[in-house]
């Protein structure tokens, strides 16, 4: 009996039905493969996310098994840098995030997989996000490629993260700044739980407890972001994106991200990718790009509604 609702419960999934909360079926919005990403060594791309310091570029990395590094990439797919981050460790990176605090571009890789949850912590990785010379890079008229440069950086903070009853399987982070914080959502069949940790820019290591502040229906989340205006969580899973949007309060700034949370969030279906599992919003907010975890990796980009549209 539990095999055959189990089964049927994987069916519900790749069918793409929504689980509870989710009752309305995912629609449909405009998307275009915009490229294909260049660099092989970028085989299984597990996070993305917008660079505050390289216009129209984003920052990739790969799911466990490569060493501690990212990539960054341009909308025509050319890889542009590897950095490796000194000192770290790769037991399982799922995503990374971006944000300015302080008027300082800032990098969050975080090491928070457990597929096989044996872990006890967690670990986020805290870098100034690096600024190569864009000068020296060809430029798209000139028709040739750009040789990928190669830096090092060392971790400026690095978070070593208790989970409430223990580790289980995580692949989805983001930053909101206004807050300070990072959002933590868990990948699972039935929806996952959403904790919060607060960001700690100081030098050094640190450790700190999540917290949680509510949960999801979106079955096997797969990597998140938030907007660069704070108002939206977008969510990605294998077969579609979910919406969560935040009202704005009397005095200007936005509801908690737990009382948004409790709202049903907007689904949205998404091209067939196998493993999508890397996501971030364009720079006006207006769409999102996403990746998969398969060679030859597609840069897709999908629009979105306005926040309050239907």
């Amino acid at each position: 009996m539990r095999t055959l609702l189990l089964t049927s419960l994987s069916i519900l999934l790749i069918a793409g039905l929504s689980t509870s909360g989710q009752d309305q079926e995912p629609s449909e919005r405009p998307w275009k493969q915009i490229a294909t990403l260049d660099n092989k060594e970028i085989n299984e791309s597990s996070g993305l996310v917008r660079s505050k310091t390289h216009a129209a570029c984003y920052w990739t990395h790969n799911d466990s098994g490569d060493k501690p590094r990212i990539f960054l990439i341009n909308r025509r797919g050319e890889s542009l840098c590897v950095c490796n981050l000194k000192g770290a460790r790769a037991i399982d990176w799922e995503d990374i995030a971006g944000c300015v605090l302080d008027q300082k571009p800032y990098l969050l890789m975080g090491d928070i997989g457990g597929n096989a949850q044996r872990r006890k912590s967690v670990e986020l990785y805290l870098v100034e996000e690096p600024k190569i010379d864009e000068s020296s890079l060809p430029t798209e008229s000139s028709g040739s490629k750009p040789t990928p440069k190669t830096i090092e950086v060392s971790a400026l903070s690095t978070m070593v993260v208790g989970i409430p009853g223990g580790v289980t399987d995580f692949e989805s982070m983001a930053i909101d700044e206004s807050s300070r914080s990072v959002l933590l959502v868990e990948k699972h069949l039935l929806g996952g739980r959403v904790f919060i940790v607060p960001l700690d820019t100081t030098p050094g290591v640190h450790r700190v407890e999540a917290a949680q502040i509510g949960s999801i229906s979106v079955s096997f989340a797969t990597s998140c972001d938030i907007s660069s205006d704070g108002g939206r969580l977008a969510i990605v899973c294998y077969t579609a994106i979910y919406l969560f949007d935040r009202e704005k309060k009397e005095d200007g700034t936005w509801q908690p991200w737990y009382e948004a949370l409790k709202k049903a969030p907007k689904p949205f279906k998404i091209p067939k990718l196998t493993q999508p599992e890397a996501i971030c919003f364009r720079e006006d907010g207006k769409a999102v790009i996403l990746t998969s975890e398969r060679l030859p990796t597609p840069l897709i980009e999908l629009e979105l509604p306005e926040i309050g549209s239907k």
